[in-house]
């Protein structure tokens, strides 16, 4: 398995017009669910973020305590993370929650890797490892973000949320969809978001590569799709 390549992620003007349309549509889905959406400029620098089920504890949670080559989430990036989580359809759910596809289990995994990360922030990353919703979690929460902003920067990888998760669970030659990096085997250890790999887990750190900007968006969403150059 290759090692997860790190890529400097920069939020400049194109990455706030890239994201706006996807931010709206954020806005509304977190409001039905409950969920507290923030951005960078809400957090003071340094300064802790009160306990609870919100975006931004979350997001503070996993970028301190999942910092090693192989157990980093969304990069490592506060904006990025915040970006998607306020995107993701997941559940809000409860801090006590140690499995299902919700914000409040990622937290509890989050808070667990400070003293184990190489168990636990897989868990708390956008995909859930096997253990914060299943692989049909997974590919939800994938589409969700990818079809969106991809066809807001122009370069569409999927055509609609029902045909990419029909890909994600289905697809490919052998109809299995895409492979999927869990807990499992000999998967216990080792970098969640790989590239170069034919897996869910290596689109996805594609599609944290489109983020940043529009042009970025134009090279890294066709890596995210069922024929991908990159992700093989």
């Amino acid at each position: 398995m290759k090692p997860m390549k790190h890529v400097g992620l920069v939020f400049g003007a194109l990455g706030a017009l890239g994201l706006a349309g996807l931010g709206g549509l954020a806005l509304g889905c977190n409001g039905l669910l409950g969920i507290q959406s923030a951005t960078v400029g809400d957090l003071d620098a340094g300064a802790p973020v009160e306990a609870g089920v919100s975006c931004a504890y979350y997001c503070q949670t996993i970028t301190q305590n999942c910092t090693g080559a192989d157990d980093t989430e969304y990069q490592g990036d506060l904006n990025l993370c915040l970006n998607m989580c306020n995107a993701l359809p997941s559940d809000t759910g409860f801090l006590t929650d140690t499995s299902g596809n919700t914000l409040g289990c990622r937290i509890h995994y989050a808070q667990l890797a400070a003293s184990d990360p190489a168990t636990n922030c897989r868990f708390a990353g956008p995909l859930g490892g096997g253990q914060c919703g299943a692989k049909s979690d997974a590919c939800t929460n994938f589409c969700a973000l990818d079809v969106p902003y991809c066809l807001s920067v122009k370069t569409p990888a999927y055509l609609s949320q029902s045909t990419c998760e029909t890909q994600c669970l289905t697809g490919g030659d052998a109809g299995t969809g895409y492979l999927f990096v869990t807990d499992g085997g000999a998967n216990t250890q080792g970098v969640d978001l790989p590239d170069g790999t034919n897996t869910l887990n290596c689109r996805f750190y594609h599609l944290e590569n489109a983020y940043p900007s529009v042009s970025r968006g134009q090279t890294h969403c066709p890596h995210t799709m069922p024929i991908s150059a990159t992700c093989y």
